[in-house]
This record gives C-alpha cells, structure tokens and sequence, in this order.
C-alpha cells in the first residue's frame, strides 16, 4: 500500500469543497470547533455568555446567525423569591442542535449570591460566569 493510499484511507470520505458540514453531537455532546449560536435572552445574557466565552477560549465558534449555526444556545429566566429574600433570577439555559432539535445540554444558574448578597458579585454577569465554567467542565475539560 503506498503511503498516498494509506492518508486517503485514514482521512475517510471527503467532503465536496465549498459544502458546509452540519456537525452533529457526538457521545460527548458538544465537539470542539462546534458553531454555536447564542439567542438573544432576556436581562442580556446572551451578551455577557458570549463575553465569558471568548475570555475563557472556549473550542466553539460564535456566529451572529441561527443558520450558520450547529447547536441554538436559548435560555429563560425566572424571579426568584421577594426581594427581600432572595432578590435575583434563575436561568434555565438549553443547547440543542440546529439539525433535528437534539437537546445536547441544559443547566440552570442564578444571577445571585446566597452569601453577603449584594456584597458579592450579582446580576446577569455572575449567571454567565456560572454557566460558561459548566460549560467547560461538561465537554472541555483539559486532558490529564
């Protein structure tokens, strides 16, 4: 076997040049170099999350487009308790992909601190922290 037969063979099918690949989940859920696009959401998370994603360096494209996309980041937020209380919101944040609808993965986190309060960190930038770093250690975790 010559060694041009040996890379064909081991680079599998060939796409056409030009076409654009749907990646799709693998076992791990979301694959490096993956489009994500990130909804608009309410409290402008979208725009702190996607923030948290370029400071973290995180394997996965950010597009401005839901077509260019494969996986949809969508979220929905919810009051927490008075305001007295607990004063914050929850978020519910959900990737599924573009091609079928297949949730791949979906997490909560609030906006606020339990301890000290409104001496902490607080409001949509805290929720986006929280969900980027459940982000990585779900599918980007540093190989050991």
């Amino acid at each position: 076997m010559t060694m041009g037969a040996w890379i064909a063979l081991a680079s599998g099918p060939q796409a056409e040049t030009g076409s654009r690949v749907a990646k799709q989940p693998n076992a791990n859920g979301l694959p490096s170099g993956a489009n994500l696009f990130v909804a608009p959401m309410e409290w402008n998370l979208d725009q702190f999350i996607r923030a948290e994603v370029r400071d973290n360096g995180l394997p996965v494209h950010l597009v401005d487009r839901e077509e260019d996309a494969d996986f949809i980041m969508t979220a929905s937020s919810a009051k927490l308790g008075s305001r007295l209380l607990s004063p914050g919101r929850d978020f519910q944040v959900t990737i599924v992909a573009a091609a079928g609808g297949t949730q791949v993965w979906s997490a909560e986190a609030s906006d606020y601190a339990i301890f000290f309060g409104r001496l902490r960190s607080h409001g949509s930038a805290r929720a986006a922290r929280s969900i980027v770093r459940m982000l990585r250690s779900r599918f980007f975790k540093p190989a050991r």
